[in-house]
């Protein structure tokens, strides 16, 4: 199993105090956990608290080079071919003759020829996706369409008779030592293949050394190079570059892979900063869970600071290495600021129709909903910490009559912050984001539509 004992940078050729830099901007960038490896090593790692190395993270689509690779697979066991024609998987649906030459390759490479993506209203996702008529020829045209990698998993859950993730778990997960992972599923019960994929950093690290490695595992090759490069090398353009700008979104995609502006290196990437970093040439994996809506800041950083650090092995610099594990130690989703609840706050109080009690208990804000002398408690938020509540996590802070409490879902990008302004015995309360983490504005995170209520 791949060793996260870290060894120092120095040893594999990079400097700690650049290391220490890049994370010294993490939270400018919405980091939530990164690690970085090195000729197999784990240089570093860190968790921006409340997240932790033991928690599952959401990978969006980042789930997709997972389906890629189980694609991969079933290719190497002789289940299909690359070149195999979609509508021969579905005899019992409804396909008009213009999808009638689609294949698989054009699936994974995001060239299924139409303009309408992401297909996910019904609840037949597969006859959605093969009743669209396409606009141009298969296979010609790039555009991103998570349906496309949602029929790959379809693909494969009627050839295996069993979920992506069961032979998935087989073939890959198992064997690289993943074994805390689920995969939302589609109306039908399909892995829903594009997303939906939910792992811990680490595993997204042992993917990248899977890939780095070229399927080879421990001594055992699991799956043929040839088919990671075929997988992770450009399969069709996807926009052209403009000089003096970034363009990590242009330089041509795979199966599920984008590649990257520095040369040789490509990724796996998922929504709001969920990054699998594979570089060859420096012999190195980059993973990265994130919250933020600026993406391609993290790849700047990483280009900018951490890449051009790597050479030949250097002398220790037991000071740097010190101060670079303290910042790891320390590393957390930003508190927000002011003072400790005063006693003067803690009383009870209305909001709306709810009657809510403040109180301190040692150094924890307790927030309880009153019925008659019932109290029923909903949340524990630490000053200058964070206490975890369920899924969710709470630090506060109070500036004058406002009590500010930061909302984590550390499974998740997702957070909120909740300030509630006390006036004449009410609570007021105003909900908007913070840096770090993403305003979770879809229904998953509400009771009621609109609603984004710390009283759920």
């Amino acid at each position: 199993m791949l060793d996260f004992t870290r060894v120092s940078p120095e040893s594999v050729g990079i400097s700690s105090d650049v290391i220490r830099t890049f994370l010294s901007r993490g939270k400018a960038l919405g980091l939530h956990s990164f690690a970085l490896l090195r000729h197999g090593r784990c240089v570093s790692e860190a968790y921006f608290a409340p997240y932790a190395q033991n928690k599952r993270h959401m990978l969006y689509s980042l789930s997709k080079s997972f389906t890629s690779l189980a694609c991969a697979f079933a290719v190497q066991d002789g289940l299909l071919r690359y070149e195999d024609h979609v509508a021969d998987f579905f005899p019992d649906k409804v396909i008009p003759e213009e999808k009638r030459d689609l294949r698989v390759e054009h699936l994974l490479s995001m060239s299924v020829g139409t303009e309408t993506t992401d297909r996910f209203q019904g609840i037949d996702w597969v006859q959605d996706f093969l009743s669209a008529i396409p606009e141009h020829t298969p296979g010609t045209v790039f555009r991103y369409d998570t349906s496309s990698t949602f029929m790959v998993a379809a693909i494969l859950s009627r050839l295996l008779d069993r979920s992506v993730e069961c032979y998935l778990s087989e073939k890959l997960l198992t064997p690289l030592g993943i074994d805390d992972h689920f995969w939302e599923l589609s109306p039908e019960g399909y892995a829903r293949g594009g997303f939906g994929l939910n792992i811990r950093l680490r595993d997204i690290a042992r993917l990248g050394q899977f890939l780095l490695q070229r399927g080879c595992w421990e001594g055992v090759q699991l799956l043929d190079p040839a088919l990671i490069d075929r997988s992770t090398q450009k399969q069709i353009e996807n926009g052209t570059p403009v000089p003096g700008k970034p363009c990590d979104w242009a330089m041509g995609y795979g199966y599920q892979f984008w590649r990257c502006e520095p040369e040789g290196v490509y990724r796996g990437d998922g929504a709001y900063g969920q990054y699998c970093i594979v570089l060859p040439l420096q012999d190195a994996v980059i993973v990265t869970n994130a919250g933020t809506h600026d993406m391609q800041a993290i790849l700047t950083e990483i280009w900018a600071t951490l890449l051009p650090a790597m050479g030949a092995p250097m002398a220790e610099n037991p000071d740097a290495l010190a101060a670079l594990r303290l910042a790891e130690a320390e590393a957390h989703i930003e508190y927000p600021s002011g003072t400790p609840l005063p006693q003067e706050l803690c009383g009870v109080y209305t909001l709306g129709d709810r009657t809510l009690r403040l109180s301190l208990v040692g150094d924890a804000l307790h927030l309880e909903q009153m019925n008659g002398d019932k109290a029923t408690l909903l949340l524990r938020a630490g000053f200058q910490r964070w206490i975890e509540c369920g899924e969710r996590a709470y630090a506060y802070a109070c500036e004058g009559n406002a009590v500010h409490l930061r909302e984590v879902h550390h499974l998740t990008p997702f957070g909120h912050q909740h300030t509630l302004h006390i006036e004449d015995g009410t609570l007021r309360e105003e909900v908007t984001a913070f840096a770090g983490c993403v305003d979770p504005s879809y229904a998953l995170f509400r009771t009621t539509p609109g609603s984004a209520s710390i009283l759920w």
